[in-house]
């Protein structure tokens, strides 16, 4: 990506993030930190969605998860809903509490505890609604649509304002991941090096 001389290097497959120091929000978009070698520019939605779906992928192997109760039937028809019904083991593995109803609607009586930053009222029909079109779609494993599209409805949004300590978590938990890119491939994580920097400046 070339932009008024300057090139910035996307986080590469093969590359981790160093420890960085958290400096703004810019646009209540993105975060912009200070590396060792440069300055890290944060997609926030992008590193959320990875961070998420991590946690989602890990959930089945940890005893020790949260839950929220919420109690709440969708009625999407029934075949959609059925559809749904079908990877009721595929959501309990993800922390999901999802049963069929007498009356064959589906029952959410609970949703994993992730330590989300910012809480939001979940669109279950959408939620839903979209994770039939990705399975239709045959895009990927059953286990990774779900996912992917969990990570996607749960992670903050372009426009979420972040506080200074939820910006710090959101990067603490970034580094902690496996890769820096979300999980349909796009980069999270771009990087402008200092030396790069400096030169611009005639240093």
């Amino acid at each position: 990506l070339i932009e008024f001389g300057i090139t910035y290097e996307e986080i590469s497959l093969k590359k981790v993030l160093p420890i960085l120091r958290f400096i703004g929000q810019i646009k209540n978009t993105f975060i912009l930190c200070e590396g060792p070698d440069g300055l890290y520019i944060i997609d926030q939605h992008a590193a959320h969605e990875r961070i998420l779906f991590e946690k989602f992928m890990k959930i089945k192997s940890d005893e020790n998860f949260q839950t929220l109760g919420i109690l709440r039937y969708v009625d999407l028809g029934i075949l959609k809903n059925q559809i749904i019904l079908e990877k009721i083991e595929k959501f309990k593995e993800m922390g999901w509490d999802i049963e069929e109803s007498a009356t064959g609607e589906i029952l959410v009586r609970n949703l994993p505890f992730l330590g989300i930053y910012k809480t939001r009222e979940v669109d279950l029909n959408n939620l839903f609604e979209t994770i039939i079109l990705d399975l239709e779609a045959n895009t990927d494993t059953p286990s990774n649509i779900i996912a992917k599209r969990l990570a996607c409805n749960n992670a903050v949004k372009a426009g979420d304002k972040l506080s200074e300590k939820e910006s710090e978590k959101l990067i603490s938990d970034l580094e902690k991941t496996e890769v820096p890119w979300d999980p349909h491939g796009r980069p999270a994580v771009v990087k402008l090096e200092f030396d790069k920097l400096s030169r611009q400046f005639g240093r």
